[in-house]
């Protein structure tokens, strides 16, 4: 059973876990606390989310949960984190979703408190995510099954080593702006030929959800799963090399990123 949990920084994650977490059943509004210093942005959360606990100060979701995500932007996640230390109950968990800043640095912050890196990606919204998560050190059975309870309402979750978060970020949580295009471009063509936005997005949505499937749960390889369609374009190959400089595009960036975060003071 998960407790209160509070978000500092409310912006689209925050916003996409506060909507599983509420649409899942797994938590009540009066359980989630979300903090923000925009009044603007936490009163279209309490209107979307009726309910809903907010703050412009952070100290109300420190005291407030018993698990702490900090989502805000990456060089303000120590800063904040410091700041909040010691309001929070030394059984606290926190999380953060902020690529790039390294675990070493969110332990010395953190003081003692269970702190763990998560980086999420926006199919949680629906249940069908893949976070990674990281942890500082090696945890208590209790403490890793309350983060895992929470991720598993979000969809899966991967446990990788610190090092490799760059590489599966690139992967897992940025690979959903390669997808999108795609399927948008999918969508805008069957329109052209004639088709039903509304049924041309929905059969689009399946077919990327089936391959998907089809892959997770077979034994063949991608390429064999292509070859058995039988039916080829001349598009594959220029497709081919957009995902993969796509790909690597990320990962340079979060590369960079966490060069920064590493190297700051």
């Amino acid at each position: 059973m998960l407790s209160n949990i509070a978000f500092i920084g409310s912006g689209k994650i925050t916003e996409a876990w506060i909507e599983r977490l509420i649409s899942s059943g797994t938590l009540s509004p009066e359980k989630i606390i979300a903090c923000d210093p925009s009044d603007t942005r936490l009163q279209q959360l309490q209107t979307k989310y009726p309910g809903l606990n907010t703050s412009t100060d952070n100290a109300d979701g420190a005291r407030f949960g018993s698990i702490l995500v900090i989502a805000t932007p990456p060089p303000d996640v120590i800063p904040v984190l410091t700041k909040l230390r010691p309001m929070l109950r030394d059984d606290a968990t926190v999380i953060s979703l902020a690529a790039g800043v390294p675990l070493a640095k969110l332990v010395i912050a953190a003081q003692g408190v269970t702190i763990l890196r998560v980086m999420p990606n926006t199919p949680s919204m629906v249940g069908e995510g893949m976070n990674l998560v990281c942890f500082a050190s090696k945890i208590e059975t209790a403490i890793r099954k309350k983060v895992e309870d929470l991720l598993s309402v979000f969809g899966q979750s991967l446990e990788i080593a610190e090092q490799d978060m760059e590489a599966y970020g690139a992967l897992c949580s940025v690979s959903p702006t390669f997808l999108f295009p795609m399927m948008q471009s999918l969508i805008a063509s069957a329109v052209e030929a004639g088709l039903p936005e509304s049924l041309a997005r929905m059969a689009t949505a399946q077919v990327f959800v089936g391959a998907g499937r089809l892959v997770a749960m077979t034994q063949r390889s991608v390429p064999e799963l292509n070859n058995m369609i039988g039916l080829h374009t001349l598009a594959e190959p220029q497709a081919m090399r957009l995902v993969a400089d796509a790909y690597k595009e990320a990962l340079a960036k979060l590369n960079g990123l966490a060069a920064r975060m590493a190297a700051a003071a």
